[in-house]
């Protein structure tokens, strides 16, 4: 999972064509997102509803401009998250112009160097402030806390954009700034219980590559962002745009056509012999060796302080 749990967690060059030690997870009580009409999932034979959501692809063979994608990114973020759909976006062609149809950028809340997960440092292009209107915002997994000004910018991007999405846990993100109220929505397999505890709003469906609702898409762990991106391709520029983009990646992965690839992860995995799972995260850990306490009767073990601590404040969450 990289980075999932940590806190907090290059420009495109194709002109033509932790777990452990992150803080509390903050609370938000904010107003829904105000798109909620849109709240059913497109499926990949929903054409009608695709289309009613895909007006991009019309306004770029209009407009012959490129559509601005705000990859957004916080200390820690993780790398994976962020590289395959970058390289899905920057390796697509239109099939109208012949170009690329998307500008990338790298968007923060200040300019400030950070690093991301494993340790790459990047600068930010551009600020929250001073970026420009995005057609659609990519949320990697940038940690369970967040500040005020992400997620006040993630509501006014949303309310631009024709699409936002996340890849891996960056949906606690999009929670968090209540845009996912009244949907369902996915993130990384690991923090299907996390998600749904903090966020009873949101209906966590498991074992699916991503989930896609038109305006809003959340896609599972790490490399099903990849996915998620190439199914946007398809919707705004065809399948045959979408298959050339990954041809073009050498990915031959099929989770783009069909979400249910991810079904393994659909139940609970069965720990092995002498170990249990971390109510919070899932994680298998040795009871014996584990961080632990007692609830109701009930000895409960987890893989680090950050679980536990989260799991006392509100431990009816995780017993239900």
């Amino acid at each position: 999972m990289g980075d999932a749990f940590r806190p907090g967690g290059g420009e495109d060059r194709r002109t033509e064509r932790g777990r452990g030690t992150g803080p509390g997870v903050s609370r938000r009580i904010d107003a829904p997102s105000s798109r909620r009409g849109k709240d059913r999932p497109i499926s990949a034979t929903d054409t009608d509803a695709a289309t009613e959501h895909d007006k991009m692809s019309a306004m770029t063979a209009r407009t012959n401009r490129q559509l601005e994608v705000a990859f957004v990114v916080a200390p820690g973020a993780e790398l994976v998250d962020i590289a395959g759909p970058w390289g899905v976006f920057e390796y697509t062609t239109s099939p109208t112009t012949g170009r690329s149809p998307f500008a990338l950028s790298v968007v923060a809340e200040t300019a400030d160097p950070l690093k991301l997960s494993g340790g790459m440092r990047v600068v930010p292009g551009h600020t929250f402030t001073n970026c420009r209107t995005p057609d659609i915002v990519v949320v990697p997994a940038i940690g369970v806390e967040f500040s005020d000004g992400l997620l006040d910018w993630l509501r006014a991007s949303h309310g631009h954009a024709s699409v936002t999405m996340s890849v891996c846990n960056g949906a606690f993100a999009l929670a968090a700034a209540g845009l996912l109220d009244g949907r369902t929505a996915t993130c990384h397999h690991g923090s299907y219980r996390l998600m749904q505890s903090l966020y009873p709003t949101v209906t966590i469906e498991r074992g699916v590559r991503w989930v896609d609702h038109g305006d809003i898409a959340t896609a599972g762990g790490l490399t099903s962002g990849t996915d998620l991106a190439l199914r946007i391709v398809d919707r705004l520029f065809g399948a045959d745009a979408a298959a050339l983009a990954a041809s073009q990646l050498e990915y031959f992965g099929e989770g783009w056509r069909d979400p249910t690839v991810n079904a393994e992860f659909a139940t609970d995995p069965v720990p092995p012999p002498g170990l249990a799972l971390d109510p919070v995260c899932g994680m298998p850990v040795n009871p014996a060796a584990a961080v632990s306490v007692a609830y109701r009767g009930s000895d409960h073990a987890f893989c680090c302080d950050w679980c536990r601590d989260t799991f006392l404040a509100t431990p009816e969450r995780f017993t239900a």
